[in-house]
């Protein structure tokens, strides 16, 4: 198992833990899409009872999830059949303003309230209701832009759980789902609403669309109720499609792109596939229920998927699943069902350790050169270049092993005669290791 870098996976319920560092999350699944957070350096060693509390807020009933920028955060809630958008100091926990429009709870298959996450855009802050009220509001102040409703501007069709998609920011338009016809999907110019692109007819699945590039094309990939779509988002016109449908109609968590790859998962039965799209459409590469996302989306570390796997909340299990093959690795239980996030742990730390080890290993070879002062400074000099030289051919080289094994490999063979593009494929380096469910603490480089 490598150490040069650790990953932190833990379960997504909101606690504010000391960071040394800072990033913005403007988004559902954050920055990237991906449920990975770019802040490291962060307080790992909590006591018996969790991290300290630093403030706690009453939001009302809802399933949206918490976005951040700039220090401010932002969610929803339902109060009084009254839907607020909260603009919230992160560091103090103090309501900085906040949006109402009425809206009635709904108790769905949970106790109500918004179902999707806000999406925040430069100085802008985009929402959805269950109801399909769209509002763009000032990120500073909370005041209206403009307002839309899916239903009766764009003649959208409302699932039976609600509109539960977050807007997708892509350039100057945003992306919304309605799941009318000739309009599922439309484009809309995010500064002042007007039209840009209608497309489709698929009904709603309940995902969020997720940018892809397609062939250097900008793509959108959006869950339908009964088919996996990929749309120009520049037109709108459909690349492929791949149909996936599952007892109910619901299609909860987003897809996972991976280069020319896609992974798409469910829950009610139905299980994960892998495509990989070949001469513009998309082809199987395995299928199997190793990992049904019932509610929210696996996590891809390397070559490997976290996630939720359950058609039952107390049923549930966290398994990590080979991402290329759909191979189950392990599988957890007793966590209950939620989301995933990753997040970088003393990543500089474990840099450095990587550095002086490959010099303290260089200092061992003192035969070659002396112990003398001179042949020591020379000896560090040589390692230090040598360290340099390893980690940007690595790199340039796009090399399957990771920086540590191939220094590891390095030190045990430099004088064997092996030839260097053997040694660095060595069988057994190809693949990563997943990460262990036997600790908080998991390494992947």
């Amino acid at each position: 198992m490598t150490r040069p870098r650790l990953e932190c996976l833990f379960l997504a319920f909101i606690i504010l833990a000391t960071a040394a560092s800072a990033s913005d999350w403007p988004r559902f699944r954050g920055a990237n899409f991906d449920g990975i957070s770019a802040e490291k350096d962060w307080s790992a060693a909590w006591p018996a009872d969790g991290p300290q509390q630093l403030w706690s807020a009453m939001l009302g009933p809802g399933g949206s999830s918490i976005v951040i920028s700039q220090n401010r955060l932002y969610t929803m809630g339902n109060v009084g059949n009254t839907d607020i958008v909260y603009c919230i100091d992160a560091e103090t926990g103090k309501e900085i303003w906040r949006h109402t429009y009425a809206c009635p709870l709904d108790k769905r298959s949970f106790e109500g309230g918004p179902a999707s996450t806000p999406t925040i855009n430069g100085d802008q802050v985009f929402t959805v209701s269950h109801k399909g009220d769209i509002f763009c509001l000032d990120a500073l102040t909370g005041a209206v832009v403009w307002s839309k409703n899916l239903m009766s501007d764009f003649k959208g069709q409302r699932p039976q759980g609600g509109f539960a998609g977050s807007a997708l920011i892509d350039g100057d338009r945003v992306i919304l789902e309605t799941g009318g016809v000739g309009s599922s999907t439309v484009a809309l110019n995010k500064r002042d609403s007007s039209l840009v692109w209608a497309a489709g007819d698929d009904h709603l699945g309940y995902s969020s669309p997720i940018p892809w590039m397609y062939k250097e094309k900008r793509a959108v990939l959006l869950f339908k109720s009964r088919a996996l779509v990929a749309l120009d988002l520049t037109g709108g016109a459909e690349f492929w499609r791949f149909p996936w449908k599952t007892s109910w109609d619901v299609q909860s968590a987003v897809p996972i792109p991976a280069g020319d790859k896609v992974l798409l998962a469910s829950g009610y039965g139905q299980g994960a596939a892998l495509l990989q799209i070949k001469d513009g459409a998309p082809v199987v590469i395995w299928t199997n229920q190793n990992l049904c996302s019932q509610l929210n989306a696996a996590i891809l570390i390397k070559d490997y998927l976290y996630g939720i796997s359950s058609d039952n909340g107390p049923q549930a299990t966290l398994n990590c699943v080979n991402f290329n093959t759909g191979e189950l690795k392990w599988s957890q239980k007793g966590l209950g069902a939620g989301a995933l996030m990753a997040a970088q742990l003393y990543q500089m730390r474990w840099q450095i350790e990587l550095f002086f080890r490959w010099i303290k290993g260089h200092l061992r070879i003192k035969h070659y050169f002396g112990t003398s002062a001179n042949a020591v400074k020379t000896q560090i000099w040589i390692a230090v270049a040598v360290y340099l030289m390893v980690a940007i051919l690595h790199k340039q080289l796009n090399l399957p092993s990771t920086l540590h094994r191939t220094f590891q490999l390095l030190s045990v063979h430099p004088f064997e005669k092996m030839p260097i593009h053997e040694l660095l494929t060595e069988t057994g380096v190809q693949n990563s290791t997943p990460l262990s469910h036997n600790q908080l603490l998991m390494c992947a480089l």
